[in-house]
């Protein structure tokens, strides 16, 4: 009898011990990670911004930005903020990528924070807005700031705010903003969430009065150079011209479920890509430098300054947009899947990843650079220069059970990969990270 009880218990203490490892795998595994790398920016001469998110325990209260700049001709890293600066918002960064705007809170006091990459100084304004900030955007002129800031329940205000003047002056009240922005001009646009409809509208700043673009857009992109909007309406596309002040419509039975839009680095492009069918609508003019037609289905559209390339089957065709009466051409060809990554800017190198190795093909060449790393690739960014490459990449920590999220910088020609921010050389334990709170990488 004893015997049986004994062994009762034993079986009940193996499968409670079963239970409890496979609950603790289950949430190493497949809730909380180690985010190294939560968003990065790119800034000029290759350099890149990086967030990470700071969380050691879990708490939303406790959740905070770290801003970090990595210059790759140094090998060195630049902690930008204050180790005792709280940071709740993302930053913004300036339309010549020169630039970082953010705000703080330190000991309960609010900062906003200007600073120069270049020159490696910073301007720090303190005041008291009676709110909170919910999003800050810097203009062309690497001064401006335009802040929403919350005023109440369902009430915000966008405020304007000069470091070299010291002023902050309120331009905009509304409901809850998703979106704000500056125009080349410094115009100001916004795109307020009024509960039953997004209004698209921007502040004049040579009038000193708003105006209402659409009075119910879904969504709102600007492009780089800040002289178009390109907003959606029910299943229609709009391109807004700031220097004219009107909108074209330039597609329909647009839907984000099926159809993408592509923007090139000049900011002179975009490529709107739908099932069947591509177009590429030049900025300035707002006419269509292309019709594409495509019978076979086809994905990761790109655009670089110069070329639009899309993966068909095992096939990547390519055209020079900029040059009329050209058609699609293959490029390259290959019996084994693979992704489309990303294109230089100069069209030397086009990413490709075959399983979990990453190809760099030389489009001048033709020839193929294989590589093989160990740790799976999220996203990628070619440098200014296109001789590097940023990785965003996932890599499973053995020791720890559970996985991390890193960056790293490889080089094409040296075959060099330098270590940015991985577990090597970070106190993990600062980047916690909960399942929810992880969303896809992408390089701004």
């Amino acid at each position: 009898m004893q015997n049986q009880i004994k062994k009762k218990n034993f079986i009940i203490f193996i499968i409670t011990s079963i239970v409890f490892t496979f609950l603790s795998v289950t949430y190493l595994f497949g809730e909380d990670f180690y985010d190294l790398c939560y968003s990065a920016y790119m800034l000029r001469n290759n350099k890149i911004l990086f967030v990470r998110y700071k969380n050691p325990t879990l708490d939303p209260i406790l959740r905070t930005f770290e801003l970090n700049i990595f210059n790759p001709k140094t090998g060195k890293i630049l902690m930008v903020n204050r180790p005792d600066e709280k940071i709740y918002i993302l930053p913004s960064i300036s339309g010549d990528r020169s630039t970082i705007s953010y705000h703080s809170i330190i000991v309960g006091n609010d900062y906003l924070v200007t600073y120069n990459i270049e020159k490696g100084k910073s301007i720090r304004l303190g005041f008291d807005t009676g709110g909170y900030f919910t999003r800050v955007a810097i203009d062309y002129d690497n001064d401006t700031v335009a802040a929403a800031i919350k005023r109440g329940e369902s009430r915000q205000a966008i405020y304007l705010i000069s470091n070299r003047k010291s002023f902050i002056k309120r331009i905009v009240n509304g409901t809850e903003f998703e979106k704000i922005g500056f125009l080349y001009n410094g115009d100001v646009f916004y795109l307020d969430n009024k509960k039953n409809r997004k209004e698209l509208g921007y502040y004049s700043v040579s009038t000193g009065k708003k105006f209402t673009i659409h009075p119910d857009a879904s969504w709102v992109k600007k492009s780089k150079n800040g002289d178009v909007l390109v907003y959606q309406s029910g299943n229609e596309l709009f391109l807004f011209r700031a220097y004219g002040g009107e909108s074209i419509k330039i597609s329909k039975d647009f839907s984000l479920n099926n159809s993408s839009l592509v923007f090139s680095e000049d900011g002179s492009a975009v490529a709107i890509c739908k099932p069947g069918n591509i177009s590429i609508i030049n900025f300035p003019s707002g006419d269509a430098l292309y019709f594409l037609s495509i019978e076979e289905s086809y994905s990761e559209p790109l655009l670089s300054n110069f070329k639009f390339y899309c993966r068909v089957g095992t096939k990547i065709l390519s055209i020079f947009y900029k040059k009329p009466a050209q058609v699609l051409s293959e490029i390259y060809i290959k019996k084994e899947p693979y992704t489309v990554l990303g294109v230089s800017n100069n069209d030397s190198y086009i990413a490709i990843l075959e399983g979990e190795k990453l190809i760099i093909y030389d489009l001048r060449n033709k020839k193929e650079i294989p590589v093989k790393f160990d740790f799976t690739i999220e996203n990628i960014k070619f440098t200014e220069d296109g001789s590097s490459i940023y990785i965003a990449a996932r890599r499973h920590l053995a020791e720890k059970g559970t996985w991390t999220r890193e960056l790293y910088l490889y080089n094409i020609e040296s075959d060099f990969i330098f270590k940015i921010s991985t577990a090597e050389n970070t106190p993990l334990e600062l980047y916690l990270t909960n399942k929810e709170d992880l969303k896809p990488f992408v390089f701004e």
